[in-house]
């Protein structure tokens, strides 16, 4: 006999099997009072899925994983909210007085760029310094065309 594994009956068959993911259509009813939508049925499983998750490793660890747990809500536990909001906006300010910084360096530099450029096209002008010879270089060309 060929041995199976599976979760959780070790001894499934084939049949256990299921070929194509049930597909929900109507409302479901788990008791004559309780009418719950698709939409729901879903967030409810999700809900319970990361209550698996995290009981789990609870049981695994003995010990509530802060990584896990933001993983699996997207909350931290335990955690000071006003205090990480005090931070992320502290992060946030720094991010901003940064980037202005960056951002005046960046048109300092343009102007700077701009300002050599408009040097360099009087130095050959006025035939000075090291520019000269390109200014007679160029002149020669300008000749010969």
């Amino acid at each position: 006999m060929e041995e199976k594994r599976g979760y959780p009956n070790p001894n499934y068959t084939d049949e256990d099997v299921m070929s194509e993911p049930l597909e929900v259509k109507e409302e479901i009813t788990i008791d004559e009072t309780v009418v719950i939508s698709p939409d729901k049925f879903e967030k409810l499983c999700a809900k319970a899925a990361a209550l698996d998750i995290l009981t789990s490793s609870i049981q695994r660890s003995g010990e509530v994983k802060d990584d896990i747990v933001l993983a699996v809500t997207g909350a931290l536990p335990n955690h000071d909210i006003e205090k990480l909001k005090k931070e992320n906006s502290n992060n946030w300010d720094y991010y901003w007085k940064e980037k202005q910084k960056v951002d005046a360096l960046k048109a300092k530099c343009s102007q700077l760029e701009i300002a050599r450029k408009e040097l360099i096209e009087i130095l050959k002008q006025n035939k000075i310094g090291p520019y000269a010879d390109q200014a007679e270089e160029e002149e020669e060309s300008h000749g010969q065309d």
